[in-house]
């Protein structure tokens, strides 16, 4: 077998595919992404779901325990672009107060902009589900003990306390927001 400069063999640099199942689960997760554009996440049933990926519901669940785990994965994903869009939070070196807020809103905007359908549908069943609500709380969580306000008011510059962690009321906010 030919081998490569650091003597391991040319086989093992074969281009890895993503395999049969992570493709079917890829396929479950955009099919009801596309499903949330068209109708309310309360009214899908798994069985909506299994129907447009073209698979049976028992194939459903062997990839996932109900539509509240694909929901939350999708939220999961969400939330990492938004982190990805905002630099993780932290303002940066250098950066103005203002070049911060923009940075902060601008990221927060195109990411609902963008999945807005997923949004909308985890904070539908934040008040449902036991585990979107713990992904959302921890979620949540990150913003304001990550998020500093730079005090202007003084030469020195110094930095301020986190935010205050923020309560939600989530079966009020789910029945508003849903």
């Amino acid at each position: 077998m030919p081998r490569i400069e650091n003597d391991e063999p040319a086989s093992s640099f074969r281009r890895q595919h993503p395999s049969k199942g992570e493709l079917q689960k890829r396929a479950i997760l955009d099919a009801f992404r596309d499903l949330l554009a068209k109708r309310n996440f309360l009214e899908l049933s798994v069985a909506d779901i299994a129907t447009a990926v073209g698979i049976n519901r028992s194939n459903f669940y062997f990839y996932f325990e109900s539509k509240y785990e694909v929901l939350g994965d999708l939220v999961a994903d969400v939330w990492s672009i938004w982190i990805e869009r905002t630099g993780g939070v932290p303002r940066r070196a250098h950066e103005s107060i203002e070049i911060y807020h923009d940075r902060l809103i601008n990221a927060a905007y195109s990411t609902w902009v963008d999945h807005d359908v997923i949004l909308i549908a985890g904070m539908q069943a934040v008040g449902i589900d036991a585990d979107i609500r713990r992904r959302w709380l921890a979620l949540l969580a990150r913003i304001p003990a990550n998020t500093h306000i730079k005090s202007k008011s003084t030469r020195r510059q110094a930095w301020l306390r986190p935010l205050p962690t923020i309560t939600w009321d989530w079966p009020l906010f789910s029945t508003t927001c849903g």
